[in-house]
């Protein structure tokens, strides 16, 4: 476990975000980027206080499963264009994959100086072009019928109810519950059995990694 740095809060267009700043030995995981951000919804400092121990537990438990948002990957690749909340919004509209082709189709004109910043907006634009093809292949377009409750939806709801004292204790939960939504898939809530939440137990004291802990990278 690397010993991660506080996190901070930064005013960016009216509202606080929390910033993480990721430890160079993780960077790789990351496309190289050396921050992570998380908008507290708010332009409200003390409101962001009280906000900033759920995020910060969010964004540590990024670290610890080295697996970047992928709303958050193609923000960076488009020049931050927001969040992930945002991200998703355009995703949820059918904005966002226009916009990403957008930006690998600029075209160039004629001045040589602004080509070379047009082919690196191109660039970057394929590569999230991809991590937005990724995204979705993993299931994402999924619609939610009617008075479902899936499985991430509802343990994000209850870990923002911040039921632990500590955030050691949040994010073991955190690390807890996507363990068992990676075994289970994003399913129903109702479709949430004993008999399943066993063959989860017994299927991580076979591989002796408590739920606590990230899986190893390969």
């Amino acid at each position: 476990m690397f010993d991660y740095p506080a996190t901070t809060l930064a005013l960016n267009k009216g509202k606080y975000y929390v910033l993480l700043t990721i430890p160079a030995e993780l960077r790789q995981h990351f496309n190289g980027r050396k921050q992570l951000k998380k908008s507290t919804g708010t332009s409200d400092l003390a409101d962001a206080k009280r906000r900033q121990h759920n995020l910060s537990a969010e964004l540590y438990s990024q670290l610890d499963n080295c697996k970047p948002d992928p709303r958050d990957v193609i923000s960076d690749l488009l020049g931050w264009i927001g969040d992930a909340d945002e991200v998703q919004r355009m995703e949820d509209i059918g904005e966002l994959e226009d916009l990403i082709k957008y930006h690998k189709n600029l075209e160039y004109g004629e001045n040589e100086e602004n080509d070379v910043a047009v082919e690196v907006v191109n660039e970057q634009a394929i590569e999230a072009l991809k991590v937005y093809q990724e995204w979705k292949a993993g299931g994402t377009e999924r619609k939610v019928a009617p008075g479902t409750v899936y499985l991430a939806s509802a343990s994000r709801e209850y870990l923002e109810t911040n039921p632990y004292s500590t955030i050691k204790t949040q994010r073991e939960a955190e690390h807890a519950l996507e363990q068992f939504k990676d075994f289970a898939g994003d399913i129903s809530l109702s479709d949430v059995t004993a008999v399943m939440v066993h063959e989860f137990a017994e299927d991580e004291r076979r591989l002796e990694r408590p739920c606590g802990k990230p899986q190893s990278l390969s």
